[in-house]
């Protein structure tokens, strides 16, 4: 019985005892979601910015691991699935996980299963068992334990399978390769490779579609995922699924007709409730995990930004209910009036602005910090004025050692920096569209949430309005 099986009858908590394993530091509402992880058959976790979102879902995954399940992880966004992979990598347990999708992810895995075939892994381990973890809260290497006997079992007795697997990952014919991964046993791959990475989007290249292959399915970023996308990951998973997204962030935007959603809807005699919940135009995936789960849960933590960078967003987002870990730092969130304006009809770019943040990123260096540098517009062409006077200003060597990113707020979810340099772009002479474009509750949501250690402002009117952008500002002392 799949996770689709599950959602058309009357699921309840299954009630079991048993330890959880987990590595890294939990508050309150992360140890929930791994108590419930192994009660409930689908879990909705609401993870705003900042909230331990991916440690809970490495936690999760350990958890996972020692207690002998096969997991799959998936996200639309391929920087979502990367975060991951490279936690996993920064505990140096990625050596269980499998990153698919893409050609040299696959070219990797097929490098990394003739390793195995030719005996050039290292399976060394303790001889870890529950007992002895539990004393010794040593979670790591059972998990190592686990995998190494099932690498010995796979290379002893699978050797055919791992050669024909290597060879077709990097096939260029897609459908010979459909063909042979179809036909694969993949019980022994995923005894000794038990957690899968990948996009929704390029789950076939790499994985049969079979039913019930994996135990648990981790879904990130579900707020920006369509139902119809996540249907095969759930379909190859049998018994728990954990959705975590964030309504308050980027949002998935379907451009299906409303008229034509609804005569498919008559055509196929779909009842009300189902077509509240499975509507397609309106729906993510997240909505759809909060209409079907057994419960849903908010991490009600922040921990990236100091309390008064993060206390608007919380006041105005999430009705008061996060709380955040840093101290008051007076500098955290600052204001900076440039007397500028939109310099050509059509665009939405502010040269002024432009400047100002290249002098910021000047002064941020020249203090030989250890850090990295963020610049977020909600317009792609003022992040694009910005990219371009970067380049021709500030040297290759020191945009790579401060990790200089300049992006749109699409581009920036998930992600954070040291310094985020926010540029608003509007002016006295902007359109009444640009106004009304930057108050968008979710775009301001992820602009305004990105940063460690100091978020500064750029704008370039007093004229703002009563929308978000002016209580924000205003709410800067």
């Amino acid at each position: 019985m799949s996770i689709l099986d599950i959602i058309e009858q009357n699921h309840k908590v299954k009630k079991e005892f048993t330890f959880n394993f987990t590595y890294l530091p939990m508050d309150d509402s992360q140890k929930k979601v791994i108590d419930l992880s192994h009660k409930a058959e689908m879990l909705a976790i609401t993870g705003c910015a900042g909230s331990g979102k991916s440690s809970t879902i490495i936690n999760l995954i350990i958890d996972g691991l020692c207690h002998n399940k096969k997991i799959l992880v998936v996200s639309k966004s391929q920087t979502a699935v990367q975060v991951i992979y490279d936690r996993l990598s920064e505990l140096n347990i990625d050596c269980l996980a499998v990153m698919g999708g893409k050609k040299d992810f696959n070219c990797q895995l097929a490098s990394k299963l003739m390793d195995i075939c030719e005996g050039k892994v290292n399976i060394a381990h303790k001889n870890a068992n529950v007992l002895t973890t539990l004393l010794n809260k040593d979670v790591l290497s059972l998990v190592k334990t686990k995998r190494a006997k099932a690498i010995e079992d796979l290379k002893l007795n699978h050797r055919k399978t791992l050669i024909t697997m290597a060879k077709a990952l990097p096939e260029n014919n897609k459908t010979k390769k459909q063909k042979i991964i179809n036909s694969i046993d993949y019980d022994a791959i995923l005894s000794a490779l038990p957690v899968w990475i990948c996009t929704t989007n390029e789950l076939a290249t790499c994985l049969p579609l079979k039913e019930n292959i994996f135990n648990n399915l981790i879904a990130d970023e579900t707020s920006e995922c369509d139902i119809a996308s996540m249907i095969p990951a759930m379909f190859r998973t049998k018994d728990r699924a954990f959705f975590f997204g964030d309504n308050m962030q980027m949002k998935f935007l379907s451009f299906l007709e409303q008229k034509k959603e609804l005569s498919f809807a008559k055509k196929y005699d779909i009842p009300d409730d189902l077509y509240l919940a499975w509507r397609y135009r309106t729906n993510s995936m997240f909505d759809w995990a909060n209409f079907y789960c057994n419960e849903s849960i908010l991490l009600n933590q922040h921990y990236r930004s100091a309390c008064n960078a993060f206390q608007f967003n919380s006041n105005e987002f999430y009705n008061g209910a996060i709380k955040c870990v840093k101290e008051y730092d007076k500098d955290a969130i600052q204001k900076r009036f440039v007397k500028g304006g939109m310099t050509e009809k059509g665009k939405s770019i502010n040269l002024k602005e432009v400047e100002a943040i290249i002098e910021e990123v000047k002064k941020i260096i020249a203090k030989g910090e250890k850090c990295s540098i963020g610049i977020i517009s909600p317009f792609k062409q003022q992040v694009a004025a910005i990219e371009k006077a970067l380049i021709e200003v500030i040297p290759y060597n020191q945009i790579l050692e401060y990790e200089i990113k300049v992006g749109t707020v699409f581009q920036w979810q998930g992600g954070e920096a040291t310094y985020m340099l926010c540029s608003w772009v509007i002016s006295d002479n902007s359109p009444f569209q640009l106004k009304t474009f930057i108050n968008n509750k979710n775009h301001f949501n992820v602009a305004t949430s990105r940063s460690k250690k100091r978020m500064i402002n750029f704008y370039s009117t007093e004229n703002l309005g009563d929308g978000l952008i002016s209580k924000y500002l205003n709410s800067i002392k």
